[in-house]
């Protein structure tokens, strides 16, 4: 069983915090290749897999993660769709849309979070170049 932060405030930060038992891995970790904890590791297995695709798309994490940055994205920038899509592009890929994609994602007809979880799981966001 994994525990919960004690603060709700916690899981919301730059980077992702979890508590980790040695004995019992967590499915995504190991998707990605995460060493054994019980093991010693000197160097790192690097596979791409169809399960490390659709533990982005269909995870939790990155699914709650969407969630609260929608519901974030609203709460700075207010009712205005093409701001809130600018915000949400500044604050998962560090710069503004290009005019075409500003386009693209103020003609889609889903909700904020689903547009923030494609932006989770676009290769800019996943690779550094």
């Amino acid at each position: 069983m994994w525990e919960p932060n004690e603060k709700e405030e916690d899981n919301r930060r730059r980077s992702v915090y979890t508590f980790q038992r040695r004995s019992l891995p967590q499915p995504m970790m190991l998707a990605f290749d995460a060493p054994v904890f019980s093991e010693s590791c000197e160097r790192r297995s690097v596979t791409t897999t169809a399960l490390q695709a659709l533990s982005m798309m269909n995870g939790d994490l990155v699914n709650d993660g969407a969630d609260y940055l929608a519901k974030r994205v609203a709460a700075e920038t207010g009712p205005d769709k093409r701001a809130q899509i600018s915000r949400t592009f500044e604050t998962v890929l560090n710069r503004p849309p290009r005019p075409d994609e500003l386009k693209k994602f103020a003609s889609h007809q889903g909700s904020l979070a689903s547009i923030s979880r494609v932006l989770l799981n676009s290769n800019e966001f996943l690779y550094v170049d």
